[in-house]
């Protein structure tokens, strides 16, 4: 009674309105953070839970992440060891290599001659590419498995048996063997030598054996011709049949070389040296023409001590 009878006098006295009091009212509790209607402020989760169960909460999610931590290192899986790559080719770019691999102590020509020659026939490329058809043996190093590849002498001595010593001597250890997809896949050879007059002499010398020493891998029989009218045929057949003749002399692209030829003068094999030091075996003078065009394109690699 007695607050209310002040501010009965109050606003008699003052000449203030009910209104101004309880808005003055209002605003003083708001300063002081007294207001009955303000929502009390958001506390985390954690810290409405007694203290004991936050220090549990709080151990169980430090365990959880170093579970988690351990399993990253101990369960990860261990990266794979590469595998072996094939060394880059020499002379002359590639278009794909196939690894013909080597047992080891394998020494049966015939049981090499089968798997390259399976090789060079599963070549799929474009018409024109090239591919290489590398001789491998196995090897474990310190640094992991590494392909090595049949050196020269090695591989003429597999498939070549009569090849003749003296030219045997100055082939030097890194070749070329390859495939060539022109009318099916044509093989090659690209040698290098260390003295042209004994690697030169040793060819001729070779002629005599060097067709069977190279079959079936460098055989070709290039593609039938249609008689010119009025010239009579012996057979008829329409694929003729490679006549065994002896090496002749002719120029192809620009190079003296040694050819077998059939009964139309077609080239079903050559040898040439492209330079002192550079011999090629093929099978046929479009082979020979990307050989050199590869050679002209090819980045010059310098040699040690030179």
């Amino acid at each position: 009674e007695t607050y209310q009878g002040d501010i009965e006098r109050v606003v008699k006295d003052k000449n203030i309105s009910i209104l101004s009091i309880a808005t003055a009212e209002a605003e003083r509790r708001g300063a002081q953070g007294e207001s009955g209607g303000a929502a009390a402020p958001h506390k985390p989760w954690l810290q409405k839970l007694p203290l004991n169960a936050t220090m549990i909460v709080g151990g169980v999610l430090l365990v959880v992440a170093a579970l988690g931590a351990l399993a990253f290192v101990f369960i990860k899986p261990a990266p794979s060891a590469p595998a072996p790559s094939a060394p880059q080719s020499p002379f002359i770019p590639v278009d794909d290599t196939k690894l013909v691999m080597l047992s080891p102590g394998q020494t049966s020509r015939d049981a090499v001659m089968t798997n390259l020659e399976a090789a060079k026939e599963n070549v799929a490329l474009s018409l024109g590419l090239i591919a290489r058809l590398l001789l491998v043996t196995a090897s474990t190093t310190p640094d992991g498995n590494t392909l090595v590849p049949l050196p020269a002498q090695d591989f003429f001595t597999l498939i070549a048996p009569r090849i003749p010593p003296n030219l045997l001597r100055t082939i030097q250890p890194s070749y070329l063997l390859g495939a060539h997809v022109y009318n099916n896949n044509q093989a090659f050879l690209i040698v290098k030598v260390d003295s042209y007059e004994t690697a030169y002499a040793g060819m001729l010398e070779w002629e005599n054996s060097m067709p069977a020493d190279l079959a079936p891998l460098f055989t070709y029989t290039p593609r039938p011709r249609i008689p010119e009218e009025g010239v009579a045929t012996s057979s008829a057949s329409s694929t003729p049949a490679v006549i065994q003749t002896r090496f002749v002399d002719k120029i192809v692209e620009n190079h003296d070389a040694r050819v077998l030829k059939n009964e139309y003068g077609d080239i079903y094999l050559l040898w040439t040296f492209l330079d002192r030091g550079t011999l090629v075996i093929t099978t046929n003078d479009a082979t020979l023409r990307e050989i050199i065009s590869r050679l002209q394109q090819a980045p010059v690699t310098p040699v040690p001590g030179q």
